[in-house]
């Protein structure tokens, strides 16, 4: 009987080693974790000022619009004239 209580105390023993174990390895993780959700809240916070791509390709459009529209009006400030001389 006391050889198994003495088995019995030494499985505890090494039970207790391997849930204190356990419990820093928890603890590590737990630390890591936090860490974690850190970074993710701070790239979260950089990405949501960060410009759209429908934001910039209408940035894009416009100004592309605006050029075009402008080498249209040069376009009939200069041949307006000339096109009204030639005879018809």
């Amino acid at each position: 009987m006391a050889a198994r209580v003495a088995k019995l105390e030494a499985d505890i023993d090494h039970i207790k080693t391997d849930v204190a174990d356990t419990r820093a390895d928890v603890r590590h993780i737990a630390s890591k974790v936090g860490e974690l959700a850190t970074k993710v809240d701070v790239i979260e916070e950089r990405t949501m000022h960060v410009a759209t791509k429908t934001w910039v390709l209408s940035g894009v459009i416009v100004v592309l619009i605006t050029i075009l529209s402008a080498c249209g009006w040069a376009v009939q400030q200069y041949l307006g004239p000339i096109l009204a001389k030639l005879p018809a």
